[in-house]
């Protein structure tokens, strides 16, 4: 376990936000040591800025200085000591580590741990994930820190093969605060490429890896969860959560099932019935293209409609026939699914309202088009949809199969230059 670039910058990032107690004892879950991809040129000027006291100045510098000379493998465990001290300036630190130096507790954290006191602040950065019985785990912490203590979260979130028994979602950490009645101090998401996104809600992170995938077509290779907990004034025993997405009723439960189920979302050849006093868009998209193709076709039907006087009037169709993937296409072009791609536009376009000019605000949903997605190759029109208002829009790309299956019904094209002039007839 290390203070990399990263972790120094999490620290760094409480200490700026004023989180830390004054005086406050510490213990650590592994025993850090320093990494070193951050300078001790860095280092040094960073005491020198953060640390206003100075005699305990004085006393970091000299040590950093004299800790240089340490041929020892104890030099860079002595290290990350004066980055905690300049960051938390603690009055005793602790550690739990199987694999430390001699000062810290040979303890099994597979286990449950009885020390004689609680701490201030309880640091997990890079250990919870090696522990397999990870409840107790995260009860030791629990236990282990004060009313209104801290506890800090450094831990895999995607990637890190084998690194360790897990990689944490999200709503870990939301869930078990939501149980134990934990404040959630701070959030950050931090990318591979060493860039924070700071967390608000359980629905920021899934928003952050559609940015990304909008912006550069992929997603992370690594990427960590670095959490900052409070603990609850008057605390009780540690609960294992239950995932917030599940406390719901029976009845709820079910209530959801049907809701997600599409009816318009044909996996056999049942009729395809279309609801009347709509206009009828079909579009087939090749899926098989990059995915920035992709997105751009999306965005150009997609705009087109929302432009329309009467965008409500309209719904737009997505085959999605050929979107499960090709074997031997690069495997980033199947990361997301057609309706996470459309998701991700939408997303997009709630995001920047103001310059995309394109209103599609959540709590007016009369104001774009419905969007339903199909599948052309086993498309079974009725007889009775014929008669509506229904057309092909051509795009750059498209699935030839589904086009072939479309000419058979005599469906006529409508270009997106078009669009503007449709309306439902009177």
């Amino acid at each position: 376990m290390a203070i990399s670039i990263i972790e120094y910058q999490f620290l760094s990032t409480l200490y700026q936000r004023k989180l830390f107690p004054d005086s406050a004892d510490v213990l650590e879950f592994g025993e850090q040591h320093w990494h070193g991809d951050v300078s001790l040129e860095t280092l040094t000027e960073d005491i020198r800025k953060r640390v206003a006291d100075p005699e305990l100045q004085s006393e970091l510098l000299a040590k950093l200085d004299k800790v240089q000379q340490d041929p020892s493998k104890k030099r860079n465990f002595d290290i990350a000591k004066i980055v905690y001290k300049s960051l938390i300036n603690y009055k005793s630190i602790s550690a739990i580590d199987l694999h430390g130096t001699l000062d810290a507790y040979p303890f099994d954290l597979n286990q449950p741990v009885n020390l004689d006191q609680q701490f201030d602040v309880t640091i997990n950065l890079g250990t919870g994930e090696h522990i397999f019985n990870i409840a107790q785990f995260f009860k030791t912490m629990h236990d282990l820190t004060k009313p209104q203590g801290l506890m800090l979260h450094g831990m895999p979130f995607i990637g890190w093969i084998d690194h360790g028994f897990y990689n944490f979602n999200p709503t870990l950490y939301w869930d078990m605060a939501a149980s134990n009645h934990y404040r959630m101090l701070t959030f950050l998401f931090e990318f591979d490429s060493q860039r924070f996104v700071e967390i608000k809600d359980q629905e920021d992170v899934r928003k952050a890896l559609q940015g990304l995938w909008h912006q550069e077509q992929r997603m992370p290779r690594h990427s960590m969860l670095y959490v900052a907990l409070q603990k609850s004034e008057t605390p009780d025993e540690f609960h294992i959560p239950t995932q917030g997405y599940f406390q719901i009723s029976r009845e709820e439960y079910w209530a959801s099932i049907q809701e997600i189920a599409r009816p318009a979302t044909l996996t056999g050849s049942p009729p395809l019935v279309l609801a009347d006093e709509r206009i009828h868009l079909m579009i087939t998209p090749d899926w098989q293209i990059p995915v920035n193709q992709q997105i751009e076709q999306l965005k150009t039907v997609l705009s087109a409609l929302c432009h329309h006087p009467q965008p409500q009037q309209f719904c737009l169709w997505i085959d999605v026939s050929n979107s499960s993937g090709d074997p031997q296409a690069n495997i980033d072009q199947s990361l997301l699914d057609p309706e996470s791609l459309v998701s991700s536009i939408i997303m997009e376009w709630l995001v920047n309202q103001a310059t995309e000019q394109i209103d599609i605000r959540e709590d007016s949903p009369t104001n774009y088009p419905e969007i339903s997605y199909f599948n052309l190759e086993t498309l079974n029109l009725s007889s009775s949809s014929l008669k509506q208002s229904i057309y092909h829009t051509p795009l750059p790309s498209e699935n030839p199969k589904a086009l072939a299956q479309l000419a058979t019904y005599g469906i006529p094209d409508c270009s997106l230059s078009a669009l503007l002039s449709l309306t439902l007839a009177p």
